[in-house]
C-alpha cells in the first residue's frame, strides 16, 4: 500500500529540518518529498495566494498518487488531503502516516537561530507571538492517531530515526 507521511506541528518544532534530515538520508529512495512551506513562499503576494498554492500542492500530488508513489509532505492535515484529493487516497489504496511534532520548550530560540543562518522561509515566525499561536493552533487541530515527535528530547538523527521506523523503513 502507497503512503503519504505527513509532518505536523507548530512552528518551529522541528519539521523542516526532519523533512531535510529524512531527504538527505536516502533512506527514502522512491518517495517524493513535496516541499509545502516552500511551495507556498513562491504564491506570496498573490491576493487568491491560498486557493493557488492548494491547486499546485495537489495538481502536484495527483499524478504521484496515480504512480502510486509514497508522498512526504509537512504541514498539512490528513483530513485535507482527504477532502482536496479523497478519491485517489481510495482509489489507489493510500495510508496516511502523521507524526505530530511537539516542542516543550525553546521553539522561539530555535527560530532564531535558523533566520541567523539566512533562512529566509521561516523569517515570518520570527516574533514569540507568532510563535506562540501556531504552537496553540496546532494543539487544538492535534492528530490524536499521529505518532507524536518529541523534539524537545531527541536529536536530529534521533528524529529521522522515529519517522523511519514509524513508515516501516528497516535499517
Amino acid at each position: 500500500m502507497p503512503k503519504i507521511a505527513l509532518l505536523r506541528g507548530g512552528a518551529a518544532s522541528g519539521k523542516s529540518t526532519a523533512f531535510e534530515g529524512l531527504r538527505k538520508s536516502g533512506r527514502l529512495k522512491g518517495w517524493a518529498f513535496i516541499d509545502h512551506p516552500w511551495l507556498k513562499e513562491g504564491f506570496k503576494g498573490m491576493k487568491d495566494k491560498r486557493e493557488l498554492q492548494k491547486k499546485a500542492l495537489f495538481g502536484l500530488m495527483k499524478p504521484l498518487m496515480k504512480e502510486k508513489k509514497n508522498i512526504i509532505l509537512e504541514e498539512m492535515s490528513a483530513q485535507t488531503v482527504r477532502k482536496q484529493v479523497g478519491y485517489y487516497v481510495r482509489k489507489y489504496g493510500y495510508t496516511f502516516v502523521v507524526f505530530q511534532f511537539e516542542v516543550a520548550s525553546g521553539a522561539f530560540d530555535r527560530n532564531l537561530a535558523r533566520v541567523r543562518k539566512g533562512d529566509k522561509i521561516h523569517k515570518k515566525t520570527m516574533t514569540r507571538k507568532f510563535v506562540d499561536e501556531s504552537h496553540a493552533d496546532h494543539q487544538r487541530k492535534v492528530d490524536r492517531e499521529g505518532i507524536v515527535v518529541n523534539t524537545s528530547e531527541m536529536g536530529k538523527k534521533k528524529v529521522v530515526g522515529v519517522i523511519l521506523k514509524g513508515l516501516g523503513v528497516r535499517g
